[in-house]
């Protein structure tokens, strides 16, 4: 059996072909779906305002202490993890 042998970057994948990626989206939409589905289906507008106050306290916190930055800040580059994080994934 060949070992396979793991470096810093096999956290990212690379499906090889479209049925990979096909596979991948239909997977996240099952997983979003699902989340959906567990959440109340009417709100009343008090708690649809906290539930927005705490989503954004969540995301600033987040944002700051991302278990995730160490990683991006080695192979992507400070600036680069600074504009993605502020840009697109937080915004």
């Amino acid at each position: 059996m060949d070992q396979v042998v793991l470096n810093k970057y096999d956290l990212f994948t690379r499906p090889s072909h479209n049925d990979c990626f096909k596979e991948l989206t239909h997977a996240h939409l099952k997983a979003l779906n699902t989340l959906n589905s567990l959440q109340p289906k009417v709100l009343s507008k008090t708690e649809v305002i906290k539930h927005t106050q705490k989503i954004t306290i969540y995301k600033q916190h987040h944002h700051l202490n991302s278990p995730g930055l160490a990683l991006l800040n080695t192979i992507c580059g400070k600036e680069w993890t600074a504009r993605f994080m502020t840009d697109w994934l937080f915004v």
